[in-house]
């Protein structure tokens, strides 16, 4: 029987894709709205030649066979558009780590807090004074005599304390152990125990490490604080050259002072569950592994892409 001969299927690659959107100077992969995409529409020739070089001779999955470059590519151009979309929340989230401040992110330290206090005062201030007599007695001799003396006070403070966030992080850790575990059986006649099984378990050194997240808070409230002072009558005797007598009636002065208070207090460090060193490595290996936007193209690969084996009909 004759047959007919075999024919290689032929599908549009990613570089054949990457050169025509080169021709028409327009993004590869989508022009999606969002900050964290911002970065790729503002350098796409650039992004997509990274692309191109990682991908070069992959194909995009949904197409027909033997089709051509100028249909293939809006569909795949739009189902990475769609990848974003569905994906909005993920990247954004990790978009935040890959712009994140290097003045308020610190290499060395794991524990930061910022309180702030804002405050008014109001302070009103009565002085009582009691009758006062000042009479010559001598020549030389003067009696001042003073009545009661009352001072009050009393202090009003509105208070709002703001506390940034704090960020606390520890490890503990447990050294390797070895469990022993024997069980016994009696006969039903005898009150003789006997070994019957014997189970021995070794773990290994483990180390557990926790982070705990305390949210920014706003704690406001007033503090009120009075307080009085009372002083007796007394006589005061002295010498003077004055040859009179002189009554001051009792009175009060009463005054009254407003006024506002603030500061920021802000600690931070190294809160001795790491050293320095360690909190270092950890930033270190951290970075080595990540890459926001490969991230991204490795997702566009694994869900929109084939690689091209040659496939023959």
């Amino acid at each position: 029987m004759w047959m007919l001969p075999m024919q290689k299927i032929e599908f549009v690659t990613v570089n054949q894709m990457y050169k025509l959107s080169q021709l028409r100077n327009r993004p590869l992969l989508s022009d999606y709205t969002a900050e964290f995409w911002n970065g790729y529409l503002q350098n796409f020739a650039r992004y997509d030649r990274v692309f191109n070089r990682l991908y070069r001779n992959f194909y995009y999955f949904n197409q027909e066979a033997n089709s051509t470059a100028e249909l293939v590519q809006p569909e795949f151009t739009e189902d990475v558009y769609s990848l974003l979309l569905m994906n909005h929340k993920k990247y954004s989230e990790l978009y935040r780590i890959h712009v994140v401040d290097d003045n308020t992110y610190s290499i060395i330290d794991n524990y930061d807090v910022t309180e702030t206090r804002e405050g008014e005062t109001a302070r009103t201030i009565t002085d009582s004074y009691g009758q006062k007599i000042q009479s010559m007695l001598g020549s030389n001799d003067l009696t001042d005599v003073y009545g009661q003396k009352v001072d009050s006070l009393q202090e009003t403070k509105g208070l709002t304390d703001v506390y940034g966030q704090k960020v606390t992080s520890g490890e503990a850790v447990t050294g390797s152990q070895n469990n022993t575990a024997v069980d016994k059986v009696a006969p039903y006649d005898s009150e003789n125990f006997a070994n019957e099984n014997r189970n021995e378990t070794s773990l290994g050194q483990r180390s557990d490490t926790s982070t705990t997240t305390e949210n920014t808070y706003t704690d406001t409230h007033n503090t009120t604080t009075s307080s009085s002072n009372t002083r007796g009558s007394y006589t005061d005797t002295h010498n003077t050259d004055i040859d009179n007598t002189v009554t001051q009636s009792a009175h009060e002065d009463t005054h009254e002072h407003e006024g506002s208070d603030s500061y920021t207090l802000r600690r931070k460090g190294n809160i001795g569950v790491q050293t320095q060193t360690e909190v270092m490595d950890k930033h270190a290996n951290f970075w080595k592994g990540f890459n926001f936007y490969k991230i991204i193209f490795d997702d566009i690969c694994k869900e929109l892409l084939l690689i091209d084996k040659g496939y023959i009909a």
